[in-house]
C-alpha cells in the first residue's frame, strides 16, 4: 500500500480475484448476496484520547465524526469496531475456492503482535492483507505497518473511513484519487509526512456486487526505536553465528502467490565474516541437518518446514512461505 496503484490492489484483488471468479454460476448473484446480509449495524470506535487533536482534512474529504469513544482493551491501540453483520457466504466461498485467506484480525494480532495501526474489529471483519517490515536505513530503523479490511457497514463506506482516519489520529491534507475498475468504487488519500516523519495513506472501496459491503486500507510508513522481532527462531541463531546484524525483516500476508502461498516471511543479515567459514559454522552448527544446495560463492539451506537460507559473501537471507 504504497501507492495508489498499490492501494487499489487490495480491494481489486480481494474482490475482482477472487470472488467475482468464484461466483461465475450465478445468475443473480447480487441478489443473493443481499439476501445472505444480517440486519444492519452501526460503526463504532473504541479510542483513547490522540496527541493530534486538529480535524482530518482532505482534499475533497473531511473526517467525520465517530460515535462516543470507550477505551478498548489496549489502552494504547485506539480500536474501530464495525459491526454491519457477517460477510456474504458468496464471497466468503469465493475466497475459498480462489485460495485466499480471510483471517480474524484478533489472530493477526495474536500471532505478529501490535502495531502503530488501529485494530479495526467485528463480527464480519476479516483481514484479507496485512505487512510488516522493518528496513535499517542510516542506521535507522523504518517501518511500514499495512492492513486490509473486509467488513459490512450500514454507515457508508465514507462515515467508516472518517471514523478510521480520526482513530489513528491522521493530520494534514491529502492528495486523493479514486478508482471504479470493475464494479470497486474506490477512493485512495495519501498523507505526506508529518513532523515525526510518519506518512500514511488511507482507502476505501464500496462495491455494485455487494451492497453494504467495503474493503478499508491503512498504511503507515515512519521511524522506528525499536528494532524488529524475529518472525523465525533461527533468525537468532544464525545472527549469533555468523556475528550478523540484521538490516530488513518483512512479514507478508495477502495475494495468494503462484505456487499458493498467502503469507511470507523474510530476514536479510549483514555480516563481516569470510563465506567459506561463515557457511560451514551455519550448516554444522544452528542449522546442521538442513539439506544444503551449494553454489559459487554462495549456499543455499532448505529446512524442513520449507525455510531457506541463502548465505554469501557478507549477506545471509531467511525466507518462508506457505498459507496462513
Amino acid at each position: 500500500m504504497t501507492s495508489p496503484d498499490r492501494l487499489r490492489k487490495v480491494a481489486l484483488w480481494s474482490l475482482v480475484g477472487l470472488v467475482f471468479a468464484g461466483c461465475a454460476t450465478k445468475t443473480d448473484s447480487s441478489t443473493d448476496a443481499q439476501n445472505s446480509m444480517s440486519e444492519p449495524t452501526n460503526v463504532s470506535t473504541s479510542t483513547t484520547a490522540s496527541d493530534h487533536d486538529q480535524p482530518v482534512t482532505s482534499t475533497d474529504r473531511s473526517a467525520a465524526p465517530g460515535p462516543a469513544a470507550t477505551v478498548g482493551d489496549d489502552p494504547q491501540t485506539p480500536t474501530v469496531t464495525v459491526e454491519g453483520g457477517d460477510l456474504p457466504a458468496e464471497l466468503v466461498d469465493g475466497y475459498t475456492r480462489n485460495g485466499g485467506d480471510l483471517v480474524d484480525p484478533a489472530e493477526w494480532r495474536g500471532r505478529f503482535g501490535q502495531s502503530p495501526l488501529p485494530e479495526v474489529t467485528g463480527s464480519g471483519v476479516r483481514l484479507v492483507e496485512g505487512l510488516r517490515r522493518m528496513e535499517l536505513v542510516d542506521g535507522h530503523w523504518n517501518r511500514t505497518d499495512e492492513a486490509g479490511w473486509l467488513a459490512m457497514t450500514a454507515d457508508g463506506r465514507d462515515s467508516v473511513l472518517g471514523i478510521l482516519r480520526s482513530a489513528a489520529g491522521i493530520v494534514g491534507v491529502a492528495s486523493s484519487a479514486t478508482s471504479t475498475d470493475q464494479g470497486a468504487d474506490c477512493v485512495i488519500d495519501t498523507y505526506p509526512p508529518d513532523s515525526s516523519g510518519v506518512s500514511w495513506q488511507v482507502q476505501g472501496c464500496s462495491y455494485d456486487k455487494f451492497p453494504r459491503l467495503v474493503s478499508l486500507g491503512l498504511s503507515r510508513t515512519g521511524p522506528s526505536d525499536d528494532p524488529p522481532a524475529p518472525v523465525d527462531p533461527t533468525a537468532v541463531t544464525v545472527a549469533e553465528t555468523v556475528d550478523g546484524s540484521v538490516t530488513f525483516v518483512e512479514v507478508r500476508f495477502g495475494e495468494p502467490a503462484p505456487d499458493g502461498s498467502t503469507l511470507r516471511l523474510s530476514t536479510n543479515l549483514e555480516s563481516p565474516g569470510e563465506f567459506s567459514a561463515a557457511a560451514t559454522a551455519v550448516a554444522d552448527g544452528p542449522l546442521a541437518g538442513w539439506q544444503t544446495f551449494p553454489g559459487e560463492s554462495s549456499l543455499l539451506l532448505s529446512g524442513p518446514t520449507g525455510a531457506t537460507w541463502t548465505l554469501s559473501e557478507g549477506v545471509a537471507v531467511f525466507t518462508w512461505s506457505g498459507r496462513w
